[in-house]
């Protein structure tokens, strides 16, 4: 019966975890972007280097 508790539980998780994920997906997105704009200027210097 423990057992059978348990596993109730875990599933309200997951369904909790995919609206955070989804969340998550907009914070990467906007992560990559800015991860991209500073590999851009970073290659920029590089290019002013050389």
């Amino acid at each position: 019966m423990k057992m059978k508790k348990k596993k109730k539980k875990k599933r309200k998780l997951r369904r909790r975890k995919i609206g955070r994920r989804g969340r998550r997906r907009n914070d990467l997105m906007m992560i990559l972007r800015i991860i991209s704009i500073l590999m851009i200027t970073t290659i920029k210097q590089q290019q002013q280097q050389f």
